[in-house]
């Protein structure tokens, strides 16, 4: 016969394995969805440099017109 105790503590040690599990598989599903974010941003922001660079090229806008995203003093140029 198994004694109550051992039945409290497995089903105790079942639930901290399920927990675990399902925490694994939500923090696996949350980095995914960021990676996905990561990949569809990028993709935009691709499109819209290339379709800039095709405007400059074509001379429809000047260089003063293009924006510069994020950092403004990192993207501009060092002169010694």
């Amino acid at each position: 016969m198994v004694s109550g105790f051992t039945l409290v503590c497995s089903g105790a040690a079942l639930a901290v394995a399920v927990l675990a599990m399902l925490h694994m598989a939500a923090a696996a599903a949350n980095r995914e969805t960021a990676i996905h974010k990561l990949r569809v941003d990028s993709l935009r922001l691709r499109a819209d440099y290339m379709q800039k660079m095709a405007k400059l090229r074509a001379g429809l806008i000047t260089e003063a017109e293009v924006e510069v995203r994020g950092n403004p003093a990192a993207a501009a140029p060092q002169h010694p």
